[in-house]
């Protein structure tokens, strides 16, 4: 006799499952743990517990699982991570082939255990030869907006980001650090959810709002670095932010003590800019101090004080020469660096609200870490564009790459003027040599006017036209990268193909002759060929794949695989009534199933 309700379980658990490789194996691990499995949007879902009533884990339980065989399943991956303890999720990314993604995304019950998973787990040899890479996944909250009218305040921002955006839960102004009555003309955004900001970052993409009739910039926040409370029991230093410039260290050093009372607990002080580290001998007393300063004011200037949160020595990009996270050396940047900012300041004339401008949320920039949702640690101080957390491009650093004055023939030159060049948001300039590209003696901030001249001759036109020349004459050439265009249909078999674009060879090949006016003239260096569009479409319509992912497969961005399906969507759909015959009555409710199976929704 069987229950009922059991056997419409077990028919559930093999629909989730149907025609997916390792089916057997995977059906013997819903049976043994319980553990519910579904597809969507592109991923597998495991979990969560059949026992789970409480709600959803915090952020810090989740963590990132890469270098994973294409052919490794669930059935193999979560006997691995259950050694640590209890899964709440596991999230495999899949394509549509069946094969996995290469990555997925593991979530404990408690944050204690994903640390553990990482410390254990990293480098876990899979298969032979073959490791995994575990790190921490950060469940970005928080955009960066740039392009803010500088005079307006924390208040004003909250207010109309609610506005154009659900799910606002808080806004991070920071004030300038020359005139504190203004903001740096950005702000972070805080969301309650990385669905919330996702969606909010899609609909705030340049040109489709504006903000008091300003032309915003928008992107993915660096996620603000976990640390553990072990690490941060053991932290006797403070960091000190709004500082007025002209603010010294012992001004800091006085006040510290005279809130507490005494005149030794500060150790000593590290002042960068408009931001400090205060150390202190005994942690009861950097708690005091916190408490008791944060939200003060010194010089007439409100300060936030807050724990500083110290950096992986481990992190080789971070840690170059291994020292102290507050010595200078972790700040310095490179002469490139250094030229390439003071360039735009001086030829451009724009407030570049782009990577580069985005300031810590605790620390001066250091060198780059993972990026996108796996970030751990301090952000980079000179980034590209960025890729977002769920994996698609952001505005980046699209306008910082244009520089007027050198748009057409010659250098547009602007009118020198003797001011101070801010570099980065929270960062101090350290002058190098340019014959041998070691750091100076740091100086003070009134000769950084010297180093924007330098640059100005270095980025001159006759630097450029001398640099052209001993190319042409050491006959230099740059080399042509070529994109692979062949056939896709000559390297898959037939059952392949049909799995794939949901036709037969044939019948792509006497479509394609249907449609002749994809086959247009262009001057383009790689121009799309037709066949190529026409499977991006059917992919797209047989899989109901998003434009990036049917982009990715064919190498192609996600931008041209949307203006492929768009041109040829219409030109199949002149075609209906002569070429085209759609199902009807029963026929039309039994194509929906399987396109409802193919998609995972039964």
């Amino acid at each position: 006799m069987t229950v009922p309700g059991h056997t419409s379980n077990m028919e559930e658990k093999q629909q989730s499952v149907s025609g997916t490789p390792n089916e057997a194996n995977l059906l013997k691990l819903m049976e043994r743990t319980g553990y519910p499995m579904v597809q969507e949007n592109g991923q597998r879902k495991y979990g969560p517990p059949p026992d789970w009533n409480a709600q959803n884990p915090p952020r810090g339980c989740e963590i990132f699982v890469g270098k994973i065989p294409r052919d490794c399943y669930e059935d193999e991956l979560v006997p691995v991570f259950e050694r640590v303890g209890k899964l709440y999720e596991l999230r495999l990314m899949m394509d549509f082939s069946g094969s996995n993604r290469g990555y997925a995304f593991v979530m404990y019950t408690n944050r204690a255990d994903a640390q553990k998973a990482v410390r254990e787990l990293n480098n876990f040899e899979i298969r032979k030869g073959r490791l995994l890479g575990v790190c921490t996944s950060v469940d970005n909250c928080r955009l960066f907006v740039g392009g803010i009218p500088k005079m307006k305040n924390r208040e004003e921002i909250l207010q109309e980001m609610k506005k154009v955006t659900e799910g606002v839960v808080d806004v991070i102004v920071y004030p300038s650090a020359v005139d504190k009555s203004k903001n740096r003309g950005f702000a972070f955004v805080e969301y309650e959810s990385h669905r919330a900001a996702a969606m909010a970052r899609r609909k705030l993409i340049p040109g489709r709002i504006q903000l008091w009739s300003h032309q915003i910039a928008v992107d993915w926040a660096e996620p603000e670095q976990d640390v553990d409370q072990e690490t941060m029991s053991k932290v006797k230093i403070l960091y000190v932010r709004n500082l007025m410039l002209s603010t010294t260290e012992e001004t800091i050093q006085k006040f510290m003590n005279s809130k507490l009372g005494k005149e030794n607990a500060v150790e000593r002080v590290k002042k960068i800019k408009d931001y400090a580290f205060v150390h202190f001998k005994d942690r009861d007393d950097a708690l005091q101090a916190m408490e008791l300063t944060n939200n003060a004011t010194i010089d007439g200037a409100r300060v936030e004080v807050v724990l500083a949160k110290p950096v992986d020595k481990n992190d080789y990009r971070n840690y170059t020469r291994g020292k102290s996270a507050f010595q200078q050396d972790d700040i310095e940047e490179t002469l490139e660096a250094q030229l390439k900012q003071l360039s735009f300041e001086a030829f451009s004339g724009y407030n570049l609200y782009s990577d580069q401008a985005m300031i810590n949320q605790i620390f001066p920039q250091s060198g780059r870490d993972f990026q996108g949702r796996t970030a751990v640690g301090i952000r980079g101080a000179l980034r590209g564009r960025g890729r977002g957390a769920a994996g698609s491009r952001g505005a980046g650093n699209q306008r910082a790459n244009i520089i007027p004055g050198l748009m057409g023939r010659g250098l547009r030159r602007y009118p020198h003027e003797d001011r101070l060049y801010d570099l980065l948001p929270g960062m101090e300039l350290t002058p190098t040599n340019p014959i041998t590209l070691k750091p100076q003696t740091v100086k003070p901030p009134t000769q950084v006017q010297s180093y924007a001249f330098l640059s100005a001759l270095l980025v001159s036109s006759a630097f450029i036209e001398m640099a052209a020349h001993q190319r042409i004459a050491n006959r230099e050439r740059v080399p042509r990268n070529f994109r692979d265009r062949s056939n896709p249909l000559e390297d898959l078999s037939a059952s392949d193909i049909f799995a794939r674009y949901r036709f037969h060879p044939d019948t792509i090949m006497d479509l394609l002759r249907q449609l002749p006016d994809l086959s247009t003239h262009t001057k383009r260096n790689l121009p799309i060929p037709p066949l190529l569009q026409l499977l991006v479409t059917l992919r797209f319509l047989g899989t109901g794949a998003t434009h990036i992912l049917v982009g990715d497969d064919v190498k192609i961005s996600r931008s041209t695989a949307g203006r492929c399906i768009r041109q040829v969507s219409a030109l199949i759909a002149n075609l209906a009534p002569n070429y085209i015959s759609f199902p009807r009555g029963d026929q039309a409710r039994q194509v929906m199933l399987e396109f409802a199976h193919i998609a995972g929704f039964y």
